[in-house]
């Protein structure tokens, strides 16, 4: 396992296992050792609720942590952790510009989920061509 730097982007509902208790999929940037986004990652499982106080991430967290390619999963964003190699570096506090996450998020933008799936991507961001309702 290697040891990485990683954005949180955003946690799934977490999901009962009988392998690995509760766990929680995880997306987010893979960043090289200056913080620059290189690409998506996924991270499956996170044990979150067994994790350590002190290294449970909220989104926008970027945490270091060793990873290695998941075999038992087909795409090639996911990855595994080990749950006790996590350190939280640093949180991107919620203001008004957000411009720090926009910086990161922006370079990964794609015009289509057809673009996602013609490059097997299985993450990416999308911006609407229109939102027609909220449900809050």
């Amino acid at each position: 396992m290697k040891s990485q730097n990683i954005l949180i982007c955003t946690k799934a509902y977490p999901e009962i296992s009988q392998t690995y208790r509760e766990t929680v999929c995880t997306a987010g940037l893979l960043l090289d050792e200056n913080l620059n986004a290189v690409e998506w990652l996924r991270i499956y499982p996170v044990r979150f609720r067994l994790l350590e106080h002190d290294k449970r991430f909220q989104k926008w967290s970027i945490i270091n942590g060793k990873i290695e390619r998941n075999p038992k999963d087909f795409r090639e964003e996911s990855h595994r952790i080990d749950d006790s190699s996590i350190i939280l570096i640093d949180k991107i506090k919620h203001d008004a510009t957000w411009q720090r996450v926009v910086d990161y998020l922006l370079p990964f933008k794609v015009l289509s989920t057809n673009y996602l799936r013609e490059t097997g991507q299985t993450l990416g961001l999308i911006k609407p061509r229109e939102i027609t309702s909220v449900f809050l």
